[in-house]
């Protein structure tokens, strides 16, 4: 049999064993959301994915789905990469299978991290939705049930990539919706003896809120952490998520320090965000500036860059250097530019205040006021960004002088982008 798998970053091992419906060790990468959350961890560790057996790409005749069949593939893979001790995550009803691998081969796993976990699958509220999702496959078309659960599980503005994976899991949903609906690792929980993260998201039909209290109730050594979102780790605040995760694993968490001296200030801001939401709804487009974070973090991570925090439709990062900072800028605007959406992105350099894992100070004011100039898919620099630019790949159009609130003297302001 032949599971397949793959890694990125590097550090210390984790072993990702995703649920069905959304594993697909190629697709995948095709969604912001999980690429994102994949190359963000990759920072700290060595993340290591794989389909389990009749998922994905992976062997699709198979003679076993319980759950001991299913801890041989974490075996597998474990072997592939040479690992005798890593970190195990389950997600959503492979919540089971990290549970009964980690009480079975306790030698094995150094950390246990559960997302959205279940841990018998037939008795959980999510249970009874995949009991449903059989049913409306059975009474309708394919296409049509992939859709409704796609959508109803992943969000709306992502359903066509969704579709493509889920179809491939809806056409076994007979072989592996017994087998999943009859997992129960609720007599292991007392084995574990591994570290334990849960994280379960506010408003899922992918795991079940009681199903996290009972873990994180039972196991001796468990933090239970509630974040906002549809589905844990992916579709939540996946900062907050990959923090907890670097913080239970024994590092200082996800944000690097600020280094102090020159810096370089950016905002980011939706255009039109109200009026885009009116026009499809508050859980579609949530889930669309959820898209554009992943896709912020990403690129500020790329370029040497520092998220400092979400401000509604806006963001504020930090980076050491402005040549650092306008590469992320260009570059997030040509990703933006294949979206519907569009950013308005200010810079400007100072030595800016940390506080409270915030930043302050005149330089902070400046970016904002700037950001505020910016057309929809500009980039806006003040003049001593500029200045400090020069003999970098960029072109510079002046774009006047404006008065900007807070500040006596006008301020001079240029549109980047990059020399072709």
């Amino acid at each position: 049999m032949s599971i397949a798998c793959w890694s990125v970053g590097e550090g210390p091992p984790i072993i990702i064993s995703h649920n069905f419906s959304l594993s697909h060790a190629e697709l995948e990468w095709e969604i912001p959301l999980l690429r994102g959350f994949y190359t963000a961890l990759g920072a700290h560790h060595q993340v290591i994915r794989f389909d389990p057996r009749m998922g994905g790409v992976s062997d699709q005749t198979v003679p076993s789905l319980t759950l001991d069949a299913m801890c041989l593939d974490v075996d597998a893979v474990a072997a592939e990469f040479g690992y005798d001790v890593f970190s195990l995550m389950g997600v959503s009803v492979m919540g089971a299978v990290a549970i009964e691998y980690a009480a079975t081969r306790p030698e094995r796993v150094s950390a246990l991290i559960l997302c959205d976990p279940l841990i018998a699958v037939g008795d959980s509220l999510a249970g009874e939705v995949l009991r449903g999702s059989a049913a409306l496959t059975e009474a309708t078309s394919a296409d049509y049930s992939t859709e409704v659960f796609a959508s109803m599980w992943y969000g709306e503005d992502e359903t066509d990539i969704t579709k493509r994976i889920t179809a491939a899991a809806y056409e076994r949903v007979d072989a592996i919706l017994p087998a999943v609906l009859s997992w129960d690792a609720s007599a292991r929980l007392d084995e574990v003896r591994a570290p334990t993260l849960v994280i379960a998201a506010t408003s899922t039909v992918a795991g079940d809120p009681e199903h996290a209290r009972r873990i994180a109730a039972t196991l001796p050594d468990t933090r239970l952490v509630r974040l906002e979102g549809r589905h844990a780790p992916y579709y939540v605040d996946q900062m907050a998520a990959i923090d907890a995760i670097t913080r239970h694993l024994g590092g200082s968490g996800f944000e690097p320090p600020l280094t102090g001296g020159v810096q370089a200030v950016v905002f980011t801001d939706i255009v039109g965000s109200t009026e885009h939401t009116n026009v499809v709804g508050d859980a579609v487009a949530r889930e669309e500036a959820r898209g554009i974070e992943v896709l912020i973090h990403e690129k500020a991570k790329a370029n040497n860059g520092r998220l400092v925090k979400h401000l509604g439709d806006g963001s504020l990062l930090v980076f050491d250097s402005p040549t650092s900072a306008v590469a992320f800028a260009v570059d997030l605007q040509t990703e933006m530019r294949k979206t519907e959406l569009a950013l308005r992105v200010g810079l400007a350099v100072g030595e800016p205040i940390e506080e409270d894992e915030d930043l302050h100070g005149a330089v902070v004011n400046l970016a904002a006021r700037i950001v505020a100039e910016a057309e929809p898919g500009q980039v806006l620099v003040s003049d001593a960004a500029r200045q400090l630019l020069v003999g970098k790949p960029y072109t510079f159009e002046p774009v006047g002088s404006r008065y900007v609130k807070g500040f006596d003297d006008a301020i001079a302001l240029y549109e980047v982008a990059r020399r072709s």
